[in-house]
């Protein structure tokens, strides 16, 4: 079927289901007053508000609390005086130090996706973060890591070259890939075959070739004190011939060269798609990605806009289809139960994000994450089931008869959650939860089961009533509803 992204929805076709539909691919889904705010908005503008975050109040709270990169001097300084015993000493203490300092890191930015006031900029932080993988298994320092993470939200939504530039020069990313090392007479040439292979142009694109004279063109490009420098002392100036050119190329014309490419406009293009709209588009779609994605000068926002405006964004093959991945799933969890974040165990969310697959700044390889469908797996479906639980009931994870204390440790409250559903009919409230959680009715044989989770013989019109009886009841309809595979996908 052949497909045109010029062909955009219908104003009429905007809705509640469609609003979810855009935040759920270019943000997180939520909050339900965004949702709201964005359907009042009416579709173009409500597209324009989210590809345009500069236009928004940024809240980001910005970290205070890092380990800082020392300078070589002033680690010198610091062991001068330590015997052999006590250095070793110190260098576990930093470690440790670091470690822990990226643990509180993962959480801060789970924190910062949920509250943000721009979704689709954290988005694509998310989504840069899985296809520049570094990871803090190597790159330990907790600078270096935020720096990296402060690139992707700062150019993610820019021009493409301009990110590649940046994410290249980050010390993370010279570390990870070992180019701190490349110097002239002795190249190296890790970071040169991924930035073809993962990161620009895609497998059988480019020649071993290419990749050794890529490698000598980023000799120099190093860290010193923390920070990029170019030491023009270790730059191989001899002539080089990369991709059918010969001259005398550094990293910039290396990466100006990578993007004239019409491989890596494709392949960035088709990535783009595959994450926010759906796996495998045929090839009349990919040609005219290419085409707007050239019209706009590689802008990746402005590529963005075309695809959320397009009517395929929005259809039956589109919607209701990928998996949600185990941030988003988390994020939404605690957005939908109304969670205070202070009554969260970081301990505990950070293990149930490694069950599911993705543990933030400890991508599995230099490729990331493979996401969508790969998110699910007999290990990784076995916690996303149990994560409900332990929002709902605790850290036991399971209702315990014998304790009626057993909720208190439960981040979820809620009588104070269903307090709005006292006194409305059985049917009414399983309709309002299905669409609080979900967005889309359930079957009738999943409705049937909800109903009977509230009474084993309730009817439609059967009234609720107040107090934690009700709650407790309608606490396990709520627990069924995530337990749904529906809930699963977005």
């Amino acid at each position: 079927m052949k497909i045109s992204l010029t062909q955009k929805l219908d104003e009429n076709d905007w809705n509640p289901s469609t609003a979810r539909h855009l935040l759920n691919r270019a943000g997180f889904g939520g909050p339900r007053s965004l949702i709201e705010k964005l359907e009042s908005m009416g579709f173009k503008r409500a597209v324009l508000y989210l590809t345009h975050p500069e236009r928004v109040t940024d809240n980001i709270q910005e970290p205070d609390w890092l380990v800082e990169s020392e300078s070589f001097r002033e680690m010198r300084s610091q062991f001068k005086d330590l015997d052999k015993d006590q250095c070793k000493k110190r260098r576990r203490m930093i470690r440790y130090e670091q470690r822990q300092t990226v643990e509180r890191l993962k959480s801060w930015w789970l924190k910062q996706s949920l509250v943000t006031t721009r979704p689709l900029q954290e988005k694509m932080a998310h989504f840069w973060h899985g296809h520049f993988a570094t990871s803090a298994r190597k790159v330990k320092s907790s600078r270096m890591n935020y720096d990296l993470n402060r690139v992707f939200r700062k150019h993610g939504l820019g021009n493409f070259k301009t990110l590649v530039t940046q994410v290249s020069q980050s010390p993370a990313m010279l570390q990870y890939l070992d180019n701190r090392k490349n110097k002239k007479g002795h190249p190296n040439e890790n970071f040169s075959r991924e930035l073809m292979e993962l990161f620009m142009l895609g497998i059988g694109n480019y020649t071993e070739q290419d990749v050794q004279e890529a490698a000598r063109a980023f000799t120099g490009w190093t860290i010193r004190d923390g920070t990029f420098q170019e030491n023009s002392r270790q730059h191989d100036t001899g002539s080089k011939t990369f991709m059918g050119r010969t001259g005398n190329f550094d990293g910039y014309e290396i990466i100006d060269i990578l993007c004239k490419q019409e491989a890596m406009i494709r392949f960035i293009a088709h990535k783009l798609w595959d994450y926010f709209v759906y796996d495998n588009p045929n090839e009349e779609t990919i040609n005219a990605l290419v085409f707007h994605f050239k019209r706009s000068q590689f802008k990746i926002s402005s590529l963005l806009q075309t695809i959320f405006l397009s009517s395929e964004f929005y259809s039956d093959r589109a919607m209701h289809r990928n998996i949600k991945s185990p941030v988003q799933l988390m994020i939404n969890l605690v957005d939908q139960l109304q969670v205070n974040t202070e009554d969260t165990r970081d301990k505990l969310i950070s293990m149930a994000m490694r069950g599911m697959g993705q543990d933030l700044f400890y991508p599995p390889n230099v490729k990331g994450w493979p996401g969508n469908r790969a998110w699910i797996n007999s290990n990784t479906l076995l916690t996303r089931y149990n994560l409900p639980s332990y929002f709902l009931y605790g850290e036991t994870g399971k209702k315990r008869k014998d304790n009626p204390k057993r909720r208190n440790n439960a981040p979820f409250r809620d009588e104070p959650f269903f307090e709005k559903y006292a006194g409305r009919p059985a049917g009414e409230v399983v309709d309002a939860l299905v669409d609080h959680f979900i967005g889309r009715p359930l079957d009738h044989g999943q409705r049937r089961l909800l109903l009977e989770a509230i009474h084993p013989q309730a009817s439609e019109s059967l009234v609720l009533p107040e107090g934690s009886k009700s709650a407790k009841r309608l606490t396990g309809v709520v627990h069924l509803i995530l337990s749904t595979a529906e809930y699963q996908l977005c």
